[in-house]
């Protein structure tokens, strides 16, 4: 028997139960089926079973006044158990008086007010504003004794309840000081007006989290209606307080508890992708330090937080297959968790070598960034051939010249420092970290040919253009070469000539500079033309 077949009543019960996204399919069935969507009476049930019926009036009034007609609003209010809360009154009056944009027809708007002055019998205090009220006694001295009663009064008589249309923040935070001063009135809250915790439940916790807490208390909210989600725990670990990690060992199954703190760690070390799933919390080096030796984070969950790929490798002259190496290279400002690394892991470590190729690599005109390299660079990080090509990208860029000019300095006087370390006098005194093999020599010198000395293409780039990046991002056309560009290359020449003389010349770059160059096409016609007038003039000569 096809749906549409039902009886009406039927039908309407089953749309009542629906969610907003299943209402968009089920009127699009048939005809009849639409029909029913349009019916008063089948959409105060639905919005009825969707918010609840002490919720319900304010929800149509803020989301949905498209439906809000003489007869929808007639059905409405004459709905069993349908509460007519004041505050809501109140704000029709306020948004009647301000002229709000979409205001409702007038046959509901007096509808709702009568209705409410039959209820309440005090037209004066529609003057007032109950989420005012509500929000000065909840932040009042706790031991005034008036004070639950009055809240207390406003919940069970006038049926208050915080709204989204507040600050969501705030609503979080006035609902964790009413638990505060007394959780019962939480419980009232969700007898007497329908208020679901769901959708605060994490950022209450949180505020539980960050105050003055203990077992007791926080199983006071728990008892309530509270629920200690995935997302709250991780953020309750992410706040890194000795007393919380504590209570969440005591309380947690440590199964579960160790699942959430890698998860924690994983994304502390990651970008935030989603606003309402992510912890999106600061990232903060000493808490993060503080939950590694806690919870005895190894270098393998670490690596998998930080690494976008922990099994890619580098080489002294490929960079990493996959790129961005580190997963927070996709944060707006990755730089903390880069300096957090290099000073804890010191420069040789593999988490070390990535954070400093992806922050070469960042394209970005950032000060920060620029301290941070050399940070990296005076900490003792080792500068390989792969890093050539890095920079000279960076030389063509308007704003990084300076810093790449900078590192490719650097990178000579560290050449020439292991290579004197290594073949000079000294060479039983030498550390691993700071030698250098003929091979790597070959690397950099065949790297700084191929990358922009005997590079056409990046010759003609850095004499006619330079990328911007930034709100004024582009190629913009040069006249001539810049100077700091003149100097990057000079420099370039000098430690290819040095590595030359240590015999450790490319082969390849060699047996380029043996090759006969091919002669300018202007030349080749000068030359032609010349061999043809002498042609002419040979011919000339014997007739």
């Amino acid at each position: 028997m096809p749906i549409q077949d039902l009886p009406h009543e039927i039908l309407s019960l089953i749309f009542s139960y629906l969610d907003p996204k299943s209402v968009v399919k089920f009127k699009l069935l048939s005809n009849s089926l639409q029909s029913i969507t349009k019916d008063p009476f089948a959409q105060t049930q639905l919005l009825c079973n969707h918010y609840g019926k002490g919720q319900v009036l304010y929800a149509v009034y803020a989301n949905h006044r498209k439906l809000l007609t003489e007869k929808f609003g007639t059905i409405l209010l004459h709905k069993k158990d349908v509460a007519i809360p004041r505050f809501v009154a109140q704000l029709m009056v306020r948004d009647y008086h301000t002229k709000a944009p979409n205001p409702p027809p007038l046959t509901f708007y007096v509808a709702i007010i009568n209705a409410t002055f039959a209820k309440y019998e005090d037209l004066s205090l529609f003057k007032e504003s109950d989420h005012r009220k509500f929000e000065t006694l909840v932040r009042s001295t706790p031991t005034d004794p008036t004070i639950i009663p009055k809240l207390r009064d406003l919940i069970i008589n006038y049926k208050f309840f915080p709204t989204r249309a507040e600050s969501h923040k705030l609503v979080c935070e006035s609902i964790y000081l009413l638990g505060r001063l007394d959780l019962t009135l939480i419980t009232d809250l969700q007898r007497y007006t329908g208020f679901q915790l769901e959708h605060i439940n994490n950022a209450v916790l949180e505020n539980v989290f960050e105050n003055t807490i203990s077992i007791s208390l926080l199983k006071s909210f728990l008892k309530v209606g509270f629920q200690l989600t995935d997302l709250s725990v991780k953020r309750a670990i992410a706040t890194a307080r000795p007393i919380v990690l504590d209570i969440l060992i005591e309380m947690i199954d440590p199964t579960r508890l160790k699942l959430l703190v890698h998860q924690t760690i994983h994304e502390l070390f990651g970008p935030y992708l989603d606003k309402d799933l992510s912890l999106n919390v600061p990232w903060d080096s000493k808490s993060v330090q503080r939950i590694i030796r806690k919870f005895g984070i190894s270098d393998d969950v670490i690596a998998e937080a930080l690494l976008s790929d922990k099994s890619s490798v580098c080489t002294m002259d490929q960079m990493f297959p996959n790129f961005p190496v580190t997963r927070v290279y996709l944060k707006t400002r990755p730089y903390e968790i880069w300096q957090y690394v290099i000073d804890n892991y010191g420069p040789e470590h593999p988490f070390s070598i990535a954070c400093f190729d992806d922050a070469l690599s960042r394209a970005v005109a950032d000060d920060y960034l620029h301290e941070l390299i050399h940070y990296y660079l005076d900490q003792g990080i080792v500068l390989r051939p792969r890093h050539i090509k890095i920079l000279a990208c960076r030389v063509l860029h308007r704003n990084m010249t300076s810093s790449a000019l900078d590192v490719l300095i650097h990178l000579k006087s560290q050449v020439l420092e292991r290579h004197r370390i290594s073949f000079g006098p000294f060479q039983n005194d030498k550390d691993h970290t700071t030698q250098i093999q003929a091979d790597e020599l070959t690397a950099f010198h065949l790297a700084l040919h191929k990358d922009f000395l005997n590079n056409a293409d990046w010759k003609q780039r850095s004499s006619t253009m330079q990328i911007q990046g930034g709100l004024m991002v582009g190629a913009f056309r040069i006249d001539r070469t810049p100077r700091d560009v003149t100097e990057f290359i000079r420099i370039g020449r000098e430690l290819s000539s040095s590595i030359e003389k240590w015999g450790c010349a490319s082969d390849e770059v060699l047996v380029r500079d043996r090759q006969p160059q091919s002669m300018p096409e202007t030349f080749k016609l000068r030359s032609w033309c010349k061999v043809q007038i002498q042609k002419l003039c040979m011919t000339s000569c014997r007739d």
